[in-house]
């Protein structure tokens, strides 16, 4: 355990953690919404939840630009496309590929020191 601490540099294990607020929660439920649909083959109902999803995303953005959004917004569009994929649709796909390569950042992800906090559920 000691370890660990000093791997991240605290000595306060509750330092390690991000704690997520109601509005990440809600919407981590979503992306495990969306997935657990598509793995059962109800491709419309994860289709729904996405779109119902980004929505959310978009709203949040205005007051607040998290990480977390984008990593969110990420997911949900990459299940989007698998979506398309799954209905035949090339073409839904292929947007929504160019969609999630719009979304992904500029600078190369071995560019920046990643953040030395892992999330987890209040």
């Amino acid at each position: 355990s000691s370890g660990i601490n000093a791997e991240y540099g605290t000595n306060n294990t509750a330092e390690m953690f991000h704690w997520m607020n109601t509005q990440q929660l809600f919407l981590l439920v979503y992306v495990v919404s969306v997935m657990h649909a598509l793995q059962q083959g109800y491709t419309d109902k994860a289709e729904s939840y996405a779109k119902k999803a980004l929505h959310l995303i978009d709203k949040q953005r205005t007051y607040n630009n998290d990480s977390l959004l984008s990593s969110y917004q990420i997911i949900l569009l990459e299940q989007l496309v698998l979506t398309h994929l799954l209905k035949g649709s090339t073409s839904g796909a292929t947007k929504g590929t160019t969609e999630v390569h719009c979304c992904l950042p500029e600078t190369p992800p071995h560019a920046e020191t990643p953040p030395r906090v892992a999330p987890h559920c209040a």
